[in-house]
């Protein structure tokens, strides 16, 4: 099989990863995670749920008994929020700008540079924020998995607390 091949099979079997279920199902405790049921992702605190978003976060409800823990998921829900915004307002630009450049050069009346120019110009923002917005959801990934680690920690060292 050659390389085409090769790519258009993954391509074509890369949706179905997504349709898999976990069989394990964890012990309960204290600590936060993330459980899958019926192919479904939840977050996890003891007997407590949240469902998962199509964003970060989502379970300040169950880490509001470490401040520090839910401001981070405040935190990493805003930051995403605003690279969720910058990514469609770049995605919104570079495709006026792509097609204002296209049209440029394919219009014969439209002979002036400045219309190319300006198409390009757009094209350009919106990778610029397209970039930042990818960049801003990248960072609040991180803020929410800081936010996951300060409440487990902190739980570990109360569990840790009560067994003395």
């Amino acid at each position: 099989m050659n390389r085409a091949g090769r790519t258009l099979v993954v391509a074509l079997l890369l949706p179905v990863a997504g349709c898999a279920s976990s069989r394990y199902r964890p012990m309960s405790t204290p600590l936060l995670r993330k459980v899958q049921e019926s192919g479904i992702e939840h977050w996890e605190a003891g007997d407590r749920r949240a469902p998962v978003g199509i964003f970060v976060g989502g379970f300040g409800d169950l880490v509001k008994d470490v401040p520090e823990s839910a401001e981070a998921v405040r935190e990493a829900e805003s930051t995403a929020t605003w690279g969720f915004v910058l990514t469609m307002v770049g995605s919104t630009l570079a495709a006026f700008g792509a097609a204002e450049a296209t049209l440029a050069g394919f219009d014969e009346s439209m002979v002036d540079d400045r219309t190319g120019l300006f198409g390009t110009g757009l094209l350009l923002g919106g990778l610029g924020f397209l970039i930042g917005g990818a960049l801003g959801m990248l960072d609040a990934r991180a803020r929410e998995l800081d936010a996951v680690n300060l409440f487990n920690d902190t739980m570990w060292l109360r569990l840790q607390g009560e067994r003395l």
